[in-house]
């Protein structure tokens, strides 16, 4: 029931509300997808990989087990993502009764880089939280098994018994077990084979700021004297250079004292925070401090595989690995504490790899940044009647004005430039750029320009890029001209020598080739797409510079 103004009589009266959500065809959806060539272009010729390394569902063991897609390579192969948010102040009065539950998923036919776009990420459906709750959406052994050989795992058979023994004793749960599944109905999808976990959640927001926490914790006042004050540390966390490529991802000031396991840090401020700490007080560490900083490296080691965008069975091997080590390591340093729930997640991540393909192609980042369109959209009508109606029109005619763009799928934008001659370019380049560059000349004609958006990227000069990999070390280059000709963009990269890798760091030793070198890469060249910077360590008497790569980097 609601109050609702009866438009003869101008009086309030109690109605009776149906409850309702909207929904956007998905068949609907992807028939306008496929008309478009570009997407027929990739749903036709796949993107497998053909060097034995695992780059997206594609090449993992689910695709080439499944029925369907090995009948039909072409088939449409949809990820689907649910989440809630809030379309109103989180800490007023109307939480909760404006809360939205999205659906959303995207089209896996397409390579990564165009499934992390926000115009890419299809809505399916839209509903009040409180109507999923009442229609229904159809610990010690943790702290101990840091391997699946180890674990009696949970499959088709066993699952549908603990339903079964569910349903017939009326019980809470059994063995977690609440439930049957309308997931389940599913041709070809049983969630017992649903490998798709969240490392955002699981890691950035969970393990990362719980070790980060304790770790500090035993620096600050867990030793004697302290290594350094909070004070003291969350000045020298502000006073760090992170470079362009972190400036948005800065963290905000360490909270040890708070309630819980955070330190009071976002999902990127975490990751940016544990990549760089080691250079922030690595250089303050004694001897007896290295067993607790270990335990952040060894996370550290996880999280290079955890969020590299490729990886190969020997990966994902090692990585199974390294999990058990840091494990140990969290109860050899810290005896009193307990692994979280988070913590046994990692566990299953080596068969998700096999399974699904690189994590952090279906973990949560880009779909919760799918929510702030929502947000906006909300705060900007204030107007919260059939509020999932209003926000999922507006939704679907920005997605028709995309789709209907020069450039639906992936976005291409250069910052201001003007157009030069390839003699004009600094000396140390220019017999680079003409032996690179198609036909070129001293006299050919270049677009320079001071930045440029590829597919959400943005480049600029000074950024550090991963270009090649030699004798079993990345070797990278700063940008120095970014030129573009018929729509190809080019980096001029001053070339960095690889020193060597310091442990300690986490990081790359690199240094200016003398004399100066460069190279000429297209952004299709790059080792990797996301491009660093120069850091340096905050220690005085270290003059080298520093690459930290988010990820393992590797041919």
């Amino acid at each position: 029931m609601d109050s609702r103004i009866n438009k003869v009589t101008g009086i309030h009266e109690q109605v009776p509300v149906n409850d309702t959500f909207i929904y956007i065809p998905i068949i609907r959806t992807l028939e306008l997808l496929i008309k478009h060539p570009d997407v027929l272009h990739f749903i036709t010729h796949n993107h497998k990989s053909h060097d034995n390394v695992i780059k997206d569902y594609c090449d993992a063991n689910q695709f080439q087990q499944s029925p369907i897609l090995q009948e039909d390579c072409n088939a449409l192969q949809l990820h689907f993502f649910y989440d809630d948010f809030e379309t109103v102040n989180p800490l007023g009065s109307k939480t909760c009764i404006h809360k939205i539950g999205a659906f959303y998923f995207v089209l896996k036919n397409l390579p990564p880089r165009l499934n992390s776009s926000l115009n890419n990420i299809q809505c399916a459906a839209l509903c009040h939280t409180e109507d999923i709750k009442k229609y229904g959406s159809n610990r010690e052994d943790a702290q101990l098994l840091y391997s699946e050989s180890n674990m009696r795992m949970r499959d088709k058979d066993s699952h549908n018994l603990h339903v079964q023994q569910a349903e017939q004793h009326d019980t809470v749960h059994v063995l977690g077990v609440k439930r049957g599944s309308v997931l389940n109905s599913c041709a070809f999808f049983h969630i017992v084979h649903n490998f798709s976990l969240d490392v955002m959640h699981d890691l950035l927001e969970g393990v990362v700021q719980y070790e980060i926490k304790l770790v500090l914790s035993y620096l600050i006042s867990g030793r004697e004297p302290a290594l350094i004050t909070l004070n003291q540390l969350n000045k020298e966390i502000a006073s760090f250079d992170y470079g362009s490529t972190e400036k948005s991802n800065k963290p905000s000031q360490i909270k040890l004292h708070s309630q819980g396991n955070a330190i009071g840090q976002k999902a990127m401020q975490s990751w940016c925070l544990i990549r760089h700490l080691p250079l922030i007080i690595g250089h303050l560490l004694e001897e007896r401090d290295m067993p607790y900083f270990e335990l952040l490296l060894k996370l550290l080691d996880c999280m290079d595989i955890i969020f590299s965008p490729k990886v190969t069975h020997g990966l994902i091997a090692q990585l199974g690995i390294l999990i058990v080590d840091h494990h140990t390591k969290f109860h050899e340093v810290f005896p009193t504490h307990s692994l979280i729930p988070k913590h046994h997640f990692m566990v299953h991540y080596p068969t998700c790899l096999r399974e699904v393909g690189p994590l952090i192609h279906v973990w949560c980042m880009r779909y919760e940044a799918k929510h702030n369109y929502f947000c906006q959209i909300a705060n900007n009508c204030r107007n919260f009647k059939n509020i999932c109606k209003t926000v999922a029109k507006r939704h679907q005619i920005n997605q028709m004005y995309h789709f209907n763009s020069e450039r639906p799928l992936e976005t291409f934008q250069v910052g201001p430039g003007s157009e030069t001659v390839i003699s004009n370019l600094s000396l140390e380049c220019i017999d680079t750029v003409v032996s690179t560059l198609p036909d070129a000349t001293l006299l050919t004609e270049v677009f320079y320009v001071n930045w440029v958006n590829l597919g959400g990227t943005e480049y600029k000069f000074h950024h550090v890029l991963c270009y090649d990999y030699m004798d079993g070390m990345p070797s990278f280059g700063q940008v120095q001209h970014i030129l573009v000709q018929k729509d190809i963009v080019y980096f001029v990269l001053l070339v960095l020598k690889t020193l060597y890798y310091k442990t300690l760091f986490h990081a790359f030793a690199v240094q200016e080739v003398t004399p100066q070198q460069t190279v000429v890469k297209k952004a299709s060249e790059l080792i990797d797409f996301k491009p660093l910077s120069l850091l340096r360590s905050q220690s005085r008497s270290d003059q080298h510079s520093y690459v930290c790569p988010r990820h393992i980097l590797f041919q």
